[in-house]
């Protein structure tokens, strides 16, 4: 997992600090069997965004979580072989208890792809729904935007 704070100032380099449960904050590009493999079955980064691009976000919602203030979780990514074991859930307690320890930030957020099988399902047990593109005339990017309580 990885957790970076943005810089203060445009100029400013943010600092990173990690919590690491994996050799690579990032997932691999294809899932492969872990058999005979030393990988970790999974990952989790997260970071405080100055305003996502991709996909762009609606103004509402970049006036309600302010750089600086709000944690945006990136991805939560564990291979099909090891999934429907806690993992994910277990990932997002960790970056939880480790944006609340920062003691920055007021908001976790993420965003995500309803179309990611079971993953709006996941997200919406662990918070609240913000805001469903879906629901804009001609439906947005078909995203779903999520608040996760900073304490569970």
């Amino acid at each position: 997992m990885s957790w970076a704070r943005p810089p203060s100032t445009p100029a400013a380099r943010p600092t990173r600090r990690t919590l690491a449960t994996s050799p690579s904050a990032t997932p691999p590009a294809r899932p492969r069997s872990c058999a005979g493999s030393t990988s970790v079955p999974s990952t989790a980064g997260a970071a405080s965004p100055g305003g996502s691009s991709t996909p762009p976000n609606p103004r509402h919602l970049a006036e309600r979580y302010p750089s600086g203030e709000t944690a945006q979780l990136r991805r939560v990514y564990v291979r099909p072989e090891h999934r429907r074991r806690g993992l994910a859930r277990r990932l997002v307690d960790e970056l939880l208890a480790f944006a609340v320890a920062d003691g920055g930030y007021r908001a976790v957020y993420l965003h995500t792809d309803p179309k990611v099988p079971g993953a709006e399902g996941f997200w919406r047990s662990l918070g609240k729904v913000v805001h469903d593109e879906r629901e804009e005339p001609g439906g947005g990017h078909g995203i779903v935007h999520f608040e996760i309580p900073m304490e569970r």
